[in-house]
């Protein structure tokens, strides 16, 4: 299993790290792969945050989170600019991530985006689709992002579950940057 951490805990670790450039943030309708991520019904309202994450001096990855408005009243007040935003929120409205479901895909990079990221248009990126669920299987966040594959990287133990289904949690480290070398 692995430990659900990202890009917030790694700029906490290595304060040099610039804070996230916020591009939007405010309700709207979700896309139809977000509602059908989160469990939505029709019409219901999400906050939708995208900012631009750098590592190194260099941008590094686009991010959409999606957070649905009923779950979350009142989030649209909060400061995303900083990188610890979601955890604050979290533990405003009691709610905690317990399990994620994480895809990873390699694709082009479109246009629009690769300018963003300062890459060449249809350059590779990972595209990262990720939901977080509470401890009852309710769904938190859904998150979309592109991540230039030449920055970071992904890493993964994987283990056989115990006799009772489970994993040993235990030397599950942080999911690292990747350096070129």
């Amino acid at each position: 299993m692995l430990a659900l951490a990202g890009f917030p805990r790694q700029e906490a670790a290595d304060p040099g790290q610039p804070r996230p450039a916020i591009l939007s943030a405010g309700p709207c309708r979700p896309s139809a792969s977000a509602a059908v991520a989160l469990g939505l019904s029709s019409g219901e309202r999400v906050l939708a945050v995208r900012r631009l994450r750098s590592l190194s001096g260099h941008p590094a990855a686009l991010e959409t989170i999606v957070l649905p408005l009923s779950r979350f009243p009142g989030l649209a007040a909060e400061d995303f600019a900083d990188p610890m935003f979601g955890v604050l929120a979290r533990r405003k409205y009691g709610l905690r991530p317990a399990r994620a479901l994480s895809q990873w895909q390699a694709v082009a990079c479109p246009q629009a985006e690769a300018k963003l990221l300062e890459i060449g248009a249809a350059s590779p990126v990972f595209r990262v689709r990720r939901t977080s669920f509470d401890k009852h299987g309710r769904a938190l966040e859904h998150l979309d992002a592109l991540v230039r594959g030449d920055l970071y990287g992904f890493q993964a133990e994987l283990r056989e579950p115990d006799e009772l289904g489970t994993s040993d949690r235990t030397n599950v480290g942080p999911v690292v940057p990747f350096r070129k070398s």
